[in-house]
């Protein structure tokens, strides 16, 4: 219990910790100096001076900041030792040096975590339900004539070819090649049998663990993993229901009360009942290629933020989807009750979302102060410390209103379930 409390303030002073690390190393390394290392906002709990630079934690953990010494436009000529004294080349690499340093940080700790439980992936192959020209039973071969041993692989390899690809199955023990189109639903099926289950989660509370297999929940026969989601998401959060189980070739039945899982379905979320269970999988340990698949995986979280905030921007996903402080603090919390593998994911998943963010062009992020530097070297003068400090003001009544919308979502979320 006081692992979940204090888990995500460990997870965000570390996140910090990081990127301020970034630009105090790279300041320090082209001579500027450093006035301040603060991780958290107000006032301190902790504090002390070394070499000149005032190293605090304050009260308000979720940021931090490096003030460096001349960032502001002054009327005096800078000191040898100030930030616009330095070339724009340094000044561009110590701004962009936090993010750089959450990037790698967020690279390492994933080609870690694929070394130490590799990947895991759906050990199955066949078609649960008929859909288009496939029967319930086949299974997948090859997409292509590319070689399918899992489910991932016919992921991967649908979601790379044009709207309509070859697929070669085996059918009542012939393989036959049908087409496969994008928009068919094409489900796994895969045996109601627990992979992992969240610890003290409702499952893990009810004495259900790793390996039992389901086979009705109240007087609803389960079959398949897709019956078992499907017959529990009809049940309300906090509903109880009676689930029979065999365990060591035995029959047992215990009560579970459900919890709840918020899902996105039709571009918003909802809040779903759920055992906080996880299907089987199988774990394949990378070796050698574990440095490719991280920066491989890395890519593709910064593109799916792109991607995400495109279909806000065009209204295909609500802005509701956005969470602020609490629905950090709920996630972090709650992944730690799924393990090492989880919590390391949830780690770079979170640094490199906070990479990006400090990149958007807006003032005081380091992203505006790129924007802003940019514009002195085009206009060949420095900004006044009116204009300088109106940029500065405009940036942070828009971080503050972007703060309340997402602290808002929070609550509604949490407060207000649907």
């Amino acid at each position: 219990m006081l692992l979940k409390i204090l888990s995500p303030v460990i997870v965000i002073s570390f996140l910090v910790l990081i990127h301020e690390l970034g630009h105090f190393y790279l300041a320090r390394r082209f001579g500027m100096h450093i006035q301040q290392f603060s991780i958290g906002f107000g006032p301190p709990i902790f504090q002390f001076t070394r070499n000149s630079t005032i190293y605090r934690i304050g009260v308000i953990l979720f940021g931090g900041y490096v003030a460096i010494k001349g960032v502001d436009p002054s009327d005096e000529p800078p000191s040898p030792d100030a930030f616009r004294a330095k070339p724009f080349s340094h000044r561009i690499i110590v701004l962009l040096s936090g993010s750089l340093f959450n990037l790698f940080s967020a690279y390492l700790v994933c080609m870690i975590s694929f070394l130490i439980t590799g990947i895991s992936v759906i050990p199955y192959t066949t078609v649960e339900q008929p859909v288009g020209a496939f029967h319930a039973g086949d299974i997948i071969l090859k997409v292509a004539d590319k070689p399918v041993r899992y489910w991932d692989d016919f992921v991967k390899y649908t979601s790379t070819t044009p709207d309509s690809v070859i697929v070669t199955v085996l059918r009542d023990h012939d393989t036959v090649n049908v087409w496969y189109h994008k928009h068919e639903p094409l489900q796994p099926l895969i045996p109601p049998v627990i992979g992992t289950v969240k610890r003290d989660g409702p499952a893990w509370r009810a004495g259900l663990r790793s390996g039992d297999r389901i086979i009705a929940i109240d007087t609803i026969p389960i079959t398949s993993w897709n019956t078992l989601v499907t017959t529990v998401r009809a049940y309300q959060p906090g509903d109880t229901v009676y689930v029979k189980f065999t365990r060591n070739d035995t029959i047992h039945t215990v009560p579970v009360v459900l919890g709840s899982q918020r899902i996105l379905e039709n571009g918003t979320l909802r809040n779903v009942a759920a055992m906080e269970i996880l299907i089987p999988h199988q774990r394949i340990r990378l070796g050698l290629h574990a440095p490719i698949r991280a920066a491989t995986e890395i890519w593709h979280m910064i593109l799916l933020f792109f991607q995400i905030l495109k279909q806000m921007l065009t209204h295909q996903l609500s802005p509701k989807l956005l969470g602020g402080p609490l629905s950090l603090i709920q996630v972090t919390a709650t992944t730690v009750g799924w393990g090492l593998s989880a919590i390391l994911r949830l780690f770079y998943i979170l640094s490199t979302q906070l990479a990006i963010f400090n990149l958007c062009p807006l003032p005081p992020l380091d992203g505006g102060l790129i924007f802003l530097t940019f514009i002195e070297r085009m206009r060949h003068k420095p900004f006044t410390r009116k204009g300088y400090e109106l940029a500065q003001t405009i940036g942070w009544l828009l971080l503050i209103l972007l703060l309340i919308y997402v602290s808002y979502n929070d609550i509604q979320r949490i407060f207000k379930l649907k």
